[in-house]
């Protein structure tokens, strides 16, 4: 079983339940604990506003011993636009910015699409042998299928995969020829 980190990183606009993030029973995964950091060195002087990948690495901290992996989430925009984006080996972050208010819309929680997104990253562990490698580009397909591996190019999609999301028969094909469980 992975040990999952959770890292708050800055102020949250809308309310997060994270004690249902944190207290989510998985086969796969278990959350230990939450980190947060409020005050956050978000470049607003960038070209396209975004929370840059160093600055969200250097306000995650260092890494924990027996800490699998650790996941920022934020209320910002992404480098490249990404709701959800690999750091380091054993680093990513999870963005809300694009898609608390299409979630909304539709009813969903935005608590099961942050788990849905560790779901996603745990895979990538994994699939990686302990680290999410950079291959994790390469799993994601185009076609919207309700899948946790659906790219969702127009974030407008994400709802789909984070009602109760499915993995697909093609993404089932791939990871059992890779042995994951």
């Amino acid at each position: 079983m992975k040990q999952i980190m959770l890292c708050k990183l800055g102020h949250f606009k809308q309310p997060i339940d994270f004690k249902k993030i944190e207290g989510w029973c998985s086969a796969y995964f278990k959350i230990v604990h939450s980190d947060e950091v409020r005050n956050i060195n978000v470049d607003h002087f960038n070209d396209d506003y975004t929370y840059p990948n160093v600055s969200i690495l250097s306000d995650m901290g260092e890494d924990e011993d027996g800490i699998d992996l650790k996941i920022a989430i934020v209320d910002q925009p992404l480098e490249r636009k990404f709701y959800m984006h690999r750091l380091e080996a054993r680093k990513c972050v999870v963005s809300i910015f694009p898609v608390y208010g299409i979630l909304k819309l539709a009813n969903i929680p935005i608590e099961n699409y942050i788990i849905r997104c560790v779901y996603e990253a745990v895979v990538f562990i994994y699939g990686g042998n302990g680290v999410v490698n950079e291959n994790v580009y390469l799993i994601p397909h185009h076609e919207t299928r309700g899948c946790l591996f659906d790219m969702n190019v127009f974030i407008e999609k994400i709802v789909y995969s984070s009602i109760t999301p499915i993995i697909c028969d093609q993404c089932k094909a791939r990871l059992n020829a890779l042995s994951l469980p």
